[in-house]
């Protein structure tokens, strides 16, 4: 799947209203679900939300492990 930009403080899409998700299954859905976990991972977050790659889906996703500023069992 595709690693998207990500968008910076300013841009509206940010402040936008977002949609919340009726069904799971929806293709559009599981679409922007992986593209949020390989753009977290492409860019070594520990988690990521719909908005800051421009889908307005009240979604995150997480996934807490080690990365280069993040150690495994510290919280900061």
């Amino acid at each position: 799947m595709p690693i998207r930009d990500t968008i910076q403080i300013g841009d509206p899409r940010l402040k936008a209203p977002n949609k919340a998700i009726e069904r799971l299954t929806d293709r559009l859905v599981k679409q922007a679900i992986q593209d949020l976990i390989d753009t977290m991972r492409a860019n070594e977050l520990i988690g990521i939300a719909a908005p800051q790659i421009g889908e307005n889906w009240k979604m995150f996703v997480t996934e807490p492990r080690e990365t280069k500023t993040r150690t495994a069992g510290k919280l900061s």
